[in-house]
């Protein structure tokens, strides 16, 4: 994928310490659970605050102070933690000018191994991206296999749009590594990509028992924000364009690659190195010089037309959502919004403007579409239906203006205080707020915004035409002066003032129903749990190697206590391929489901997903603990003796149209493919019990 980027740095730099720290006393109490001080826990929050991201698909990218480059200097503490063992000088310090390279590596850049080894490896890695920590497991054979003599590993951060994680985890990490350290920082790596996909930062800087002050210096300061951003932009010129990234002495090499790929390309420029060595090259400049050699500067993209506007009409219904404007008014313009936002808050003067200039002729719809990463986005959303509920259209939009007006300060006291302000109770506002009393409305409005499209905020329908993102008022008016000419016409064709809108949406385009796939019935030779007679059956098509079907795991048992006696999960076998270990698991686990039956077989299958290793040994212990016999166990992994039935449950999926893992069948052929949220399951399944 091709993350697109943004500059938000002044957004991003400009957050006053003084004004969060309000923020994260009150926060204080939603964490109980913490193993830090309350000064120390007051120091994380406030530490991932001044990390924290903009809104939707966007991404960070160069510092008001500018990138690092080679030749910055390289601050205290720094060059001491990217020294190798052997001792040699930093690259950053002193080989960065002597020995120049199309991919400067600096002491900025942590790194494993000698500074003046033959092979540089320089990853691009996403702390939050699974394929990343794959790749990061692969780079510690290598390492280990190869020693600091022959390879040096370097790290640049290039933290994807779509990891919410992502983007303060790469942050944090540079300011360990400018504050504690190589040592600490390889820690932090290793935990994040064992924990971050369930844990949060915090957790994993308590783990590290870091005193969290420690990093806030560097993050006030731009210090790890400017590394991070000169990172995305060094990626950006080097033409990556995922995670994880490598370059083997300037040799580009895409994905999780397995140990054999990376042993191919390191072997021939080891090789490579022998004979510039024999040639008199100092060891430090053979790796710049091998780099120099392979290195091809990617092709540089023609520049993409501007994309037409997608004048689909889509199916975008009012409901009883606010209002402002009459129903008479030619123009409906449907807003998915966050009061968190930046953007949101920013479009609102548009909307203004827009208002001022088609008085009466445009009526203002608002959706709530509050984003998971925003933390105060949904409080303010409950806050703005209970005045809706309380007060009607009118007040319901001197709530949005408020919360807009203050979108950056939605604490509780925050939201006591605009409670006031509106004339609310505040005593029972905080209580609504706190209940989710508005969450079937709020679900509602998101679901909406699942079926047409509307992933990021903010996000428009100008008479069901989409307008994405904080527009100017052009783009806004160039819609609104179509709309107006062909309502015109439709006035002519005797379509009354108040049911323009209602005629739109009837030929609207709604969403396609969920897809269907023939996959046949369970039956009872497979693994299941349940009961037999539930109205939901869910075959579930998965690898025990695959990072993304272990992500459904909590997402299956949610399921579950959700919908209890109604549900019923049934296993099929799908080991992929490449996955070296992922035939010899699912014969392990077939031969738990014939010793033990069905409560031993989930017990492992947790296990296995829970498991770091997938080795003959490890499979023959897990399944010792849930009783099978090693013995037995061990013999049907060598004799591969259930190859047979797993092989049908992959026909099955193969000739059912299921192309990865994880797959999903939910009674008579509703399909799910992929790590889906839970909501998405829950709407298939609703579907499936309202479509039997």
């Amino acid at each position: 994928m091709s993350p697109g980027r943004t500059d938000q740095s002044a957004e991003l730099q400009s957050i006053s310490l003084t004004r969060l720290l309000p923020t994260f006393q009150t926060r204080l109490a939603y964490t109980p659970a913490m193993n830090l001080p309350a000064m120390a826990r007051l120091s994380v929050l406030l530490l991932l605050a001044l990390c924290s991201a903009a809104c939707g698909a966007k991404q960070i990218t160069r510092g008001a102070a500018g990138p690092l480059t080679a030749t910055d200097a390289v601050a205290p503490g720094a060059a001491p933690a990217a020294r190798a063992a052997g001792g040699a000088l930093a690259v950053g310090e002193v080989a960065a000018a002597a020995y120049p390279s199309p991919i400067p590596i600096t002491a900025q850049d942590p790194s494993w191994g000698d500074d003046a080894a033959p092979v540089t490896i320089v990853e691009f890695t996403d702390l939050q991206c699974p394929f990343c920590g794959r790749g990061h497991e692969t780079i510690k054979k290598l390492e280990k296999h190869y020693g600091p003599q022959q390879l040096r590993v370097v790290v640049k951060h290039y933290p994807l749009p779509f990891h919410d994680k992502a983007r303060p985890a790469a942050v944090i990490a540079a300011a360990i590594f400018h504050s504690h350290g190589r040592d600490v920082f390889w820690r932090f790596v290793d935990l994040c990509f064992e924990e971050l996909e369930d844990e949060s930062l915090t957790e994993i800087l308590s783990d590290l028992d870091l005193e969290p002050t420690s990093l806030q210096k560097q993050v006030k300061d731009g210090h790890a924000m400017n590394k991070v951003i000169a990172d995305l932009a060094l990626g950006d010129k080097l033409g990556v364009n995922g995670t994880p990234h490598f370059f083997v002495n300037g040799l580009p090499l895409s994905g999780a690659q397995p140990f054999e790929a990376f042993e191919d390309i390191i072997d021939a420029q080891l090789q490579a190195a022998k004979v510039l060595q024999a040639e008199g090259l100092a060891p430090a400049a053979i790796s710049p010089k091998l780099t120099t050699n392979n290195y091809k500067e990617p092709a540089t993209p023609e520049p993409e037309p501007e994309p037409k506007r997608d004048k689909t009409v889509y199916y975008v219904p009012v409901g009883d959502s606010p209002v402002h404007g009459p129903d008479s008014a030619p123009i409906t313009i449907v807003e998915f919004s966050d009061y968190q936002c930046p953007y949101c808050a920013r479009v609102q003067a548009t909307l203004h403007q827009l208002d001022a200039k088609y008085p009466g002729k445009i009526r203002f719809v608002f959706k709530q579409l509050p984003l998971p990463f925003h933390d105060r986005a949904m409080p303010a959303a409950q806050l703005s239906l209970e005045a809706y509920r309380r007060q009607g259209h009118e007040g319901f939009w001197h709530a949005k203006t408020k919360l807009f007006e203050n979108s950056e300060s939605l604490q509780d006291d925050d939201l006591k205080r605009i409670a006031l302000e509106l004339k609310l109770d505040p005593v029972a506002t905080m209580k609504a707020i706190e209940k989710g009393k508005h969450q079937a409305a709020i679900q509602k409005d998101q679901d909406l915004a699942a079926d047409v499209g509307a992933r990021g905020t903010p996000h428009f329908f100008v008479n069901g035409q989409r307008l994405s993102g904080a527009q100017p008022l052009e783009k806004f008016v160039e819609i609104v002066e179509e709309q107006l000419l062909a309502v015109a016409e439709l006035r002519k064709k005797g379509v009354a003032p108040n049911g323009v809108y209602a005629h739109l949406m009837k030929g609207g385009e709604r969403p396609d129903p969920p897809a269907r796939l023939t996959v046949g019935p369970a039956v009872a030779r497979m693994p299941s749990q349940g009961n037999k007679a539930a109205p939901i059956t869910v075959q579930i098509f998965s690898d025990f190697e695959c990072p993304f079907c272990a992500r459904t795991v909590p997402t299956l048992k949610k399921l579950q206590a959700h919908y209890g006696k109604r549900i019923r999960l049934v296993f099929r076998h799908y080991p992929l391929s490449f996955h070296e270990h992922a035939m010899a698991a699912h014969i392990a686990a077939h031969e738990v489901f014939v010793q033990r039956g069905n409560k031993a077989f989930w017990t492992y299958h947790d296990l296995l997903f829970d498991s770091e290793a997938l080795d003959t040994d490890t499979l023959v212990t897990l399944a010792a603990k849930v009783g099978a016999n090693e013995k037995t166990v061990r013999s049907a992994i060598e004799t591969e003796k259930h190859k047979g039935v797993i092989e049908k449950d992959m026909a099955v999926a193969s000739d059912g149209g299921i192309e990865g893992t994880p797959g999903f069948v939910i009674n008579k052929g509703w399909h799910i493919g992929g790590a889906e949220s839970y909501r998405t399951f829950q709407r298939v399944i609703e579907h499936a019990l309202q479509h039997p």
